[in-house]
């Protein structure tokens, strides 16, 4: 039904050696499917995935089954379900013409990760790919919708940030330097894992002090890292054109932030300002893309920690879309550049899943050396 050496062809798996790739190749089962069937129902729970051979596939989100994507020869879907980021699907799939598929569930992946196959970081990486690429359409829809206001003005030190400069103390961090230990073993991403893997990834981490009103990622400049939020509040912002900018959200203790730019390489979408000091640990940029900088377990546990950030961010990020469109859609025409809208109370984001995202470009992996 399908030659191997046709799979390796495709962008995703050309890193992998032939021999790796046919051993992976066990693991996925094969499918045939006639157009206008469903292969995804949004709201369910199936931890499995579709890789697309021939074909094209349709995503739908939502009551009105508007469609947002279209999947093509080479592409994913499902996968951010397959890796437990999503504990239901976040859109309905279906075949738009005749499609020749690889599916991979859950004990397909354990049989992976047993195997430790080189094929589990592929597709952990692809799905960073992806993710990064939907907020970043996301952001862009809300500074063509928003409306904003001009972000807040860095407020001074105060009484006690004098005094705690004058004897010794957070040079702008709120309380004491947090642990990264006892940060990460309380993430929803790291539960179930290994401790000693945990605690080997948490000794790289180096807590730095930030005082409120610095900015630590600012819309349109290039990234190299991301950020760990240990404690205190951070506020997301995208500009809408001159000085205003939409509030998107307010990060708290448990936040990955700045990610989108270190998987995709593009400029920052957002501006982060610390709304309240805060403690944060550097994650540089080169340990999500070269995976060889980190002990493989690390390196596993970094990309679910991401993986599920970025989920958390995208739907948040959708959610505030939809506001915005539907304050615009309620709004009479002539009132709609008289009349600011209020923008929406803002939830706060940690790591917990999130769910489904608009259409994105269709991602180009970044280059990888090939391994035996």
């Amino acid at each position: 039904m399908f030659d191997p050496a046709e799979v390796h062809r495709l962008p995703l798996f050309r890193s992998v050696s032939k021999a790796k790739l046919m051993e992976a190749l066990a693991a996925f089962m094969p499918s045939e499917v006639d157009p206008g069937q469903v292969l995804m129902v949004e709201g369910e729970a199936d931890r499995s995935m579709v890789l697309v051979l021939d074909g094209e596939l349709s995503v739908h989100i939502g009551r009105d089954n508007v469609e947002v994507a279209r999947m093509g020869r080479g592409e994913v879907v499902g996968e951010m379900a397959l890796f437990g980021v999503l504990d239901r699907r976040a859109a309905t799939v279906r075949t738009l013409s005749p499609c020749r598929l690889l599916i991979l569930d859950l004990s397909g992946l354990t049989f992976l990760r047993r195997k430790r196959s080189p094929v589990v970081t592929l597709l952990e990486e692809y799905a960073l790919v992806i993710m990064a690429r939907r907020l970043r359409q996301t952001n862009e829809r809300i500074g063509q919708v928003g409306q904003g206001e001009p972000l807040p003005q860095k407020a001074g030190v105060g009484l006690w940030g004098r005094v705690s400069s004058i004897f010794g103390g957070g040079r702008g961090g709120g309380g004491p330097t947090p642990d990264p230990l006892v940060f990460l073993v309380n993430l929803p991403a790291f539960r179930d894992q290994d401790p000693g893997s945990i605690a080997s990834l948490a000794a790289r981490l180096k807590p730095e002090a930030v005082p409120a009103g610095q900015v630590i990622v600012r819309e349109g400049e290039a990234g190299d890292r991301a950020w760990l939020l240990l404690s205190g509040q951070v506020q997301v912002y995208r500009s809408c054109g001159g000085d205003h900018h939409e509030r998107i959200a307010r990060l708290r203790e448990g936040s990955f932030f700045g990610l989108a730019s270190v998987v995709d390489g593009s400029p920052r979408s957002a501006t982060c300002l610390a709304e309240t000091p805060c403690w944060v640990a550097v994650v540089p940029g080169e340990w999500l893309r070269t995976s060889e900088l980190l002990e493989p377990h690390e390196a596993s546990l970094l990309r679910r920690g991401a993986l599920e950030a970025l989920a958390a961010q995208v739907r948040l990020a959708n959610a505030h879309v939809e506001h915005l469109e539907q304050q615009l859609a309620s709004r009479p025409t002539v009132e709609m550049s008289a009349s600011p809208m209020r923008p929406p109370a803002q939830p706060s984001v940690g790591l917990p899943p999130m769910g489904a995202a608009p259409a994105a470009p269709r991602p180009q992996l970044p280059p990888r050396r090939p391994k035996g």
